[in-house]
């Protein structure tokens, strides 16, 4: 292998690595900035990445999660580069929705964050919506969509706050 292809084999596994990494980040901001507010009844952490490892970790239910008040959730985050209402299929796998869809069920508020990054916009849609509909890609323009992502998260994650 010579040297230049090596390089170009390292950028593009290095893309794809960093790929949504200042959307997880302003979400693990917003995490940090709850458990200040919230004290030691909040706790959080931040899943490790399967993809990002190079498959080195098993792959794990969501990115994110969060427990408070002896309730938790569960949050997967994905970045769409473009500005329509719309999530790829290929980024988000059957296996995914299905080990999210299935936490779900017992009871985890399992909720999934999308940032539209052209249009710098948020949107949280259910679960379930992923799981029951096996499409080419899914529209996102009837669920919430927000300026910010602790506007967001707050609506997001509303139950886990909430008694």
């Amino acid at each position: 292998m010579s040297d230049a292809t090596a390089f170009t084999d390292y950028k593009a596994k290095k893309a794809l690595a960093d790929r949504g990494k200042s959307t997880e980040k302003a979400v693990q901001t917003y995490f940090e900035r709850k458990l200040e507010c919230l004290g030691v009844a909040f706790d959080w952490e931040r899943v490790p990445d399967a993809r990002a490892a190079g498959g080195r970790f098993k792959p794990v239910t969501g990115d994110f999660r969060a427990f408070y008040g002896g309730r938790s959730a569960n949050l997967e985050v994905k970045e769409v580069k473009t500005s329509v209402d719309r999530l790829p299929k290929k980024n988000y796998s059957r296996d995914k929705i299905a080990r999210c869809y299935r936490r779900s069920l017992t009871g985890v508020i399992t909720a999934v964050l999308l940032h539209y990054t052209q249009a710098d916009k948020w949107v949280v849609v259910p679960i379930k919506h992923f799981y029951d509909h096996d499409v080419p890609s899914w529209d996102t323009s009837s669920f919430p969509s927000f300026g910010s992502v602790q506007a967001a998260l707050d609506f997001a994650l509303t139950k886990l706050y909430d008694a």
